[in-house]
Formats: C-alpha cells, structure tokens, sequence
C-alpha cells in the first residue's frame, strides 16, 4: 500500500491501494518514489487503486499534472528518458488503461491526454517533436451503440491512438479514439486525425485530416540551416 502524500509538501495526492511512482535511473535502477521526494514540475493525483506510474531518467516537466481517478484502477504510465513534457493526463472511466511516451519526446507547449474509456491506450513513441495545443482523446467518454444489437460499437481497447518514431506535431493538432500515424510524419496545424495513416514518411493535414504530401522526412534545425 501507498500511503497518502503530504499534499501540502509536496503536491501529491494519493489515496487507493497497491500504487506506485516508480523513478528508474540512468543505470536503470528503479525507486519508489518516497515522501519526501518531488519530482519537480509535475503534480500526482491518485485515486484509484493498482496503477503504476514509472519515469525514466533523465526527464524535465513543465506544469504538469497526471490524474488518476477513483474510477480506474490497473493504469499504467510510463515516460521514457530524455523527455521534455508539459502534459496533462486524465485517467478517468475504465480500468486498464494505458500511456506510454518513448525517449527524446520534446513538447513546446501544453498538451492533454484524455484516457475515459475501459481500456484506452496511447502511444508516442521516440524521438517526436509536438508543439502547443496537442489533444488526444483515447475514448469517447459515452457509448454508442447498435441500436439492432444493442451492443456498443465504440470501445476504446479495440482503437488505441499511436504517434509513430520520429513524428512532429504542429500546434493544436486532434487525436481521436483509433487514430494512428506512421514514422517520420508531419502533422499540420489544427489537423483531426481520426483514423489510421499507414504510409511513413507524409504530411498529413485538415478536417478531417488526409495525406497532403508523400516522400518527405523532417530535421529540427530551420529549413535555411539544413545541410543534406
């Protein structure tokens, strides 16, 4: 068991069973994260019982702030190292649900995770870089269903959202429930992505968003700097 955190020392709120903030160093030697450690730039609130968070060394965090509700248990998320975040994720809905960000993830700005679904899961995987206003919502928080069957036909554990190796995000881009793109892509500003883009190597904008470009990859040095 995890007990309650000083909210007033430290910022983190956790309550529930069996939770735990793991801290795995360069040498890859896991910590428990103890009262009276702070992981600077990231606020904890825990309410649900069995989840794991787990962060990777080295990390910065910039006005973070990870949500745990008292309606899921089994979460699991896990930052890689090198990161560079301003993220805000809610877990909230379902149990089982799942984040997962690679190494070397740059965000320029905040971004939000919405998980709200049995099951949700979201992947961005290494070396992506992902400018302001990025929002990925994992489920759709509702049902909707079939009304001949009356089954759902919306689950979230079927559609996981995926951001490929080598990604950037523009500002203000869109995830939906089942959205995935593949290594070294570009996603234009304001795009909805709501469905699965398999090529690598695009651009992909609009609303709904579709591929504009093909055979292209990206470098993060400006364009009048860049050396073939």
């Amino acid at each position: 068991m995890f007990a309650l955190f000083n909210k007033k020392k430290n910022g983190y709120n956790i309550k529930g069973e069996n939770n735990r903030i793991i801290i795995v160093n360069e040498n890859g030697i896991s910590e428990d994260l103890h009262h009276d450690m702070i992981i600077t730039g990231l606020t904890l609130e825990i309410l649900g019982s069995n989840n794991i968070i787990k962060i990777h060394k080295p990390f910065s965090f910039f006005n973070s702030y990870f949500k745990i509700s008292g309606s899921s248990s089994n979460t699991e998320i896990i930052i890689n190292s090198n990161s560079r975040l301003m993220l805000q994720i809610s877990a909230w809905g379902g149990d089982g649900q799942k984040v997962y960000i690679g190494k070397n993830v740059q965000m320029t700005g905040l971004g939000v995770i919405s998980l709200c679904d049995q099951g949700a899961k979201v992947e961005i995987m290494d070396d992506c870089l992902i400018a302001a206003g990025l929002s990925i919502w994992a489920g759709d928080g509702h049902t909707l269903y079939d009304i001949k069957t009356n089954q759902a036909i919306n689950l979230a554990k079927e559609k996981p959202v995926k951001i490929g190796n080598h990604c950037w995000i523009c500002s203000h881009c869109t995830f939906l429930k089942g959205a995935s793109i593949a290594d070294n892509c570009v996603i234009g500003t304001r795009a909805l992505v709501t469905k699965k883009f398999e090529k690598e190597n695009c651009v992909i904008a609009g609303n709904p968003a579709s591929y504009v470009r093909y055979n292209i990859n990206w470098d993060k040095c400006r364009a009048w700097q860049y050396k073939d």
